[in-house]
């Protein structure tokens, strides 16, 4: 197993790759039953029901709750994975019940647990019960501009693949910034205007190159798209050699 942990800015082409890996022939044997946890899809799962709440000042707390849940429910779960065990639904009802605050809140989710946690197992690709690889799009917010965070946030991923002493695979993905901005303002959404309207802060404060403490190995997102995916296979099966000759299985 690899625990393969998906970095980079928005539109950088993050969900493109992890996508890829699902579909490229030469994946399939190290992929075939791997899970992606997809932060935007776990969010937006949440999200949903605060629409449909009776109380509308509910969704002025997705980044203060919501937003914790969707990474604490990726480091979570991925710990289930990298240690051998399945994730399980009180995982979920711990996360919920240690993370949001507000009491409403808690009564708006609890009867929704076991959907949610179901829709989660089902949503991430797990086909059976434990999993060979795991596949994180987990860039934090904070983690594009503050070394200290971005330091963080790998050791923390470190520590999970750890677990089950399994190689970490850091991949960043990066584009130029003119292709970026063409994302961005092609998809023209509310929450993005502000990175169309000042550019140059968007970049300031969301940097295209990871922090060096970090090192990742980088996947260029402005070539074609199977030769970006052939690199993101070539770093992997880099690891795992390594990772297994390290573990004495290969001389």
């Amino acid at each position: 197993m690899a625990l393969i942990v998906v970095t980079g800015v928005p539109r950088s082409g993050k969900t493109t790759l992890c996508n890829g890996y699902q579909g490229h022939p030469g994946l399939k044997a190290i992929l075939d039953n791997a899970t992606y946890y997809d932060k935007d899809k776990i969010g937006d799962m949440f999200m949903a029901q605060l629409e449909s709440a009776p109380d509308k000042r509910f969704g002025e707390i997705y980044y203060s709750g919501i937003r914790a849940i969707t990474y604490k429910v990726m480091e979570q779960y991925a710990r289930r994975d990298s240690k051998g065990d399945i994730p399980t639904q009180e995982d979920l009802t711990t996360i919920v019940n240690t993370l949001l605050q507000d009491e409403e809140l808690k009564k708006l989710y609890q009867p929704l647990i076991p959907e949610i946690h179901a829709n989660l197992i089902s949503m991430t690709g797990r086909k059976n019960g434990r999993v060979d690889n795991v596949i994180i799009d987990g860039t934090y917010a904070s983690e594009v501009y503050d070394p200290q965070t971005a330091q963080v946030v790998k050791q923390r991923w470190e520590e999970i693949a750890a677990l089950g002493n399994h190689p970490l695979v850091h991949l960043r993905c990066r584009a130029p910034e003119e292709v970026i901005m063409e994302r961005i303002i092609a998809g023209n959404r509310a929450e993005d205007q502000w990175k169309i309207g000042d550019p140059g802060y968007f970049f300031h404060k969301e940097p295209i190159e990871a922090h060096n403490n970090t090192r990742p190995s980088y996947i260029d997102d402005n070539q074609t798209f199977w030769k970006v995916i052939h690199q993101a296979l070539s770093h992997v099966l880099e690891s795992e050699r390594y990772h297994t000759h390290e573990r004495g299985y290969i001389q």
